[in-house]
């Protein structure tokens, strides 16, 4: 039987240490450097569209939507002050990760705008032909930007390209209340976006 060297286990326990610490610190390095974060997600950011017209917007929080365990999109804050402020310029970015039908993003923007009485059914009636009109159909991968601007105009973007505006100054307030209102139906993806 041979015999125990304490020295040259320790050894052998401190180079394996090193080879983990190198292989991990190596990926972590890899991946900041191809643009993925450490759990795999691409690195999200605003196309030169967005920023052209909201120049220092910042991610603020970023929130998982999923429907009955499944992955449906990521959902993006961005704001351009320290906290969100329905005063300034803010966005949310929304990454597929499967392909949702526009009547799907409509039905369920409408609908949450009614529970939470974002808008009267005039208002809705008026937002959801809009809406019908500018959404496209989403596949995965695929980024919605839907950007509000100071002066109350609500534009979209779906992949880089503005694909349509909303000129109500109540569109845009209404539309984010759906997501960040003390009363949305999904405060898992509230608070996860407003970093609460």
């Amino acid at each position: 039987m041979p015999k125990y060297d304490q020295k040259a286990a320790s050894r052998e326990l401190l180079n394996t240490a090193r080879i983990l610490f190198t292989a991990v610190f190596g990926s972590i390095l890899l991946a900041v450097a191809f643009g993925v974060t450490v759990e795999g997600a691409p690195v999200i950011t605003l196309p030169a569209t967005v920023t052209t017209l909201a120049p220092g917007l910042h991610r603020l929080g970023t929130a998982r939507h999923t429907v009955f365990g499944l992955h449906v999109f990521d959902a993006t804050l961005w704001v351009a002050g320290p906290r969100w402020s329905p005063t300034e310029a803010h966005a949310l970015d929304v990454e597929a990760s499967r392909k949702i039908p526009p009547s799907r993003l409509v039905n369920g923007v409408i609908d949450e705008m009614r529970d939470i009485r974002a808008a009267d059914d005039r208002q809705r009636t008026m937002w959801k032909q809009s809406l019908d009109r500018i959404l496209p159909s989403l596949s995965r991968g695929d980024q919605l930007v839907i950007l509000c601007l100071p002066n109350q105009q609500t534009v979209i973007f779906h992949n880089g390209a503005r694909i349509g505006s909303l000129e109500d100054p109540n569109f845009g307030s209404a539309l984010f209340r759906v997501w960040l209102d003390p009363m949305a139906s999904r405060q898992d993806v509230r608070n996860a976006l407003l970093q609460k």
